[in-house]
């Protein structure tokens, strides 16, 4: 099982075991919109679901801005 959670300079970390390892937070999100568009369109477009990517379109914009 992968924990992410936020850090303070707004990257992910993913932890697994003893192991742990930060990537960029922006490309991150990216991919699993993506992923989500292919392999489960029917999710992408549920209410729930739109509010994550929302979320995650929102956080985004906010970093593309700094």
């Amino acid at each position: 099982m992968f924990l992410i959670r936020t850090l303070p300079d707004r990257d992910y970390a993913i932890e697994r075991s003893n192991v742990c390892f930060t990537i960029d937070a922006v490309g991150l999100l990216k991919k699993i919109n993506k992923w989500i568009m292919k392999h489960f369109p029917e999710l992408f477009y549920s209410q729930q679901s739109s509010i994550i990517l929302m979320h995650f379109r929102k956080y985004e914009l906010q970093n593309s801005k700094e």
